[in-house]
């Protein structure tokens, strides 16, 4: 899949996406937001899945896997079934 087809896919958990790379790049939502340019209630909004980034910031995202060890295939949603169950693991543990 080339970065087009990413941004532009329906099928890409990008709440878990970004909530994966906060995690891998030990960013919180402020710096994140930094990063991208976008306010932090911006990518508050995206990691609750209340909103999803436009294309702009989903290519700013898309460009910042290069420096973590994730895979955007691991975020298509026919593969999400294993990692969600992971990534709630962790949110639970942040909030206990």
């Amino acid at each position: 899949m080339n970065i087009d087809q990413i941004v532009t896919t329906a099928k890409i958990d990008w709440s878990l996406l970004i909530v994966s790379l906060l995690e891998e790049l030990t960013l919180n939502r402020y710096e994140l937001a930094l990063k991208v340019g976008v306010t932090e209630q911006a990518v508050s909004n995206w990691t609750t899945g209340y909103r999803k980034p436009s294309q702009l910031y989903r290519r700013k995202i898309i460009e910042m896997l290069k420096d973590s060890d994730l895979n955007i295939n691991d975020y298509l949603k026919d593969n999400l079934k294993k990692i969600k169950y992971i990534i709630q693991q962790f949110v639970f543990s942040l909030i206990y």
